[in-house]
């Protein structure tokens, strides 16, 4: 009986598979190539997809910055809301009898 074959994306899962299995989680950048090599990719190609890996992952990390002073931002912009809002219903409640001079 033959054995089954398999698509380059399914050979690829399993290869990944199998190595978070084997592996203890870290990998040796020698060890990647040698890997990479294995698998019949050159050394460029692993070195510009690190490239990529880094961008993206220095990517990520900047979005995350602007959406935390983004939050920070909006909290202060609602803290001065709540401040001047306050303000002003204090100096309409003090002045609720007297408001309609105002309007003449």
């Amino acid at each position: 009986m033959s054995s089954p074959g398999y698509s380059e994306s399914e050979a690829q899962e399993i290869l990944r598979r199998a190595s978070s299995i084997q592996t203890s989680g870290l990998m040796s950048r020698d060890e990647m190539l040698r890997a990479a090599s294995e698998l019949g990719i050159t050394p460029e190609a692993v070195d510009q997809a690190e490239m990529q890996y880094r961008a993206d992952l220095l990517e990520a990390e900047l979005r995350r910055e602007f959406r935390e002073k983004q939050r920070q931002g909006f909290g202060e912009s609602l803290k001065s809301f709540a401040i001047y809002a306050a303000v002003a219903a204090f100096l309409v409640y003090r002045n609720a009898g007297y408001w309609w001079i105002s309007a003449i």
